[in-house]
């Protein structure tokens, strides 16, 4: 059996930020501002990163110019991220099993659409030490983040040689992977998207999925 690889999204998925209404909608009329300089329109900006991408490429051919407006919309957002006003969500069974996944040896990764500064931010919150993690990479890593392939390329390594896992709570995180796994032999034993509990502020995985998770692992490939 190859070595095994499990692939976490961060917000949403590992812990949560909480992060307000009004502090989301505070920060889009930032970018709107910002955006209002190369003429572009009002936006709802929906989804975020995907649409700041897309406007940034439609305003200019010029790579860039594309580039400073795409990093300079997102420094905003890490302002956002950096000091959410609802704290940091941690859910402890989560850590539980991250901390118990690492203790048996199995890899463990992060591919996050939230800032660096955000994620090392919350990972010390929740007081999970970084050398857990055979590698974490966010959007302030590469030049598109997900729902672009650029992150699991970064990776590509792992997913030739590993089995891995993919845990999200976006469904948008698997297609990328999905088009790839066409050109490249990666082995990606299972995708597992998250859906979260509103009425009980809980993940299927965290209330009732995680002996499933281990039967995964423990099952031949």
């Amino acid at each position: 059996m190859r070595p095994q690889l499990c692939i976490f999204d961060f917000d949403n998925t590992i812990l949560k930020f909480n992060i307000s209404a009004q502090q989301i909608a505070n920060t889009k009329a930032k970018i709107n501002a910002y955006l209002r300089q190369y003429n572009i329109p009002q936006d709802n900006l929906k989804p975020l990163i995907p649409k700041i991408i897309f406007l940034a490429k439609s305003v200019t051919e010029n790579k860039e110019l594309q580039k400073k407006i795409i990093s300079d919309c997102f420094s905003i957002i890490d302002e956002m991220e950096a000091y959410p006003d609802g704290g940091i969500k941690v859910h402890h069974d989560n850590l539980r099993l991250l901390n118990d996944l690492h203790t048996r040896g199995i890899k463990l990764g992060i591919i996050s659409n939230n800032g660096r500064e955000g994620v090392l931010n919350a990972l010390r919150i929740a007081k999970l030490d970084l050398n857990m993690f055979t590698f974490l990479i966010t959007r302030t890593d590469v030049s598109l983040p997900k729902p672009f392939p650029e992150p699991y390329l970064k990776i590509q390594h792992y997913l030739n040689t590993h089995d891995c896992y993919l845990f999200t709570d976006d469904i948008f995180d698997v297609l990328p992977l999905l088009s790839l796994e066409k050109s490249y032999n990666w082995s990606i034993r299972k995708y597992i998207v998250l859906q979260m509990d509103i009425k009980n502020h809980s993940y299927e995985w965290e209330t009732g999925k995680r002996m499933d998770f281990e039967m995964l692992l423990r099952a031949k490939s």
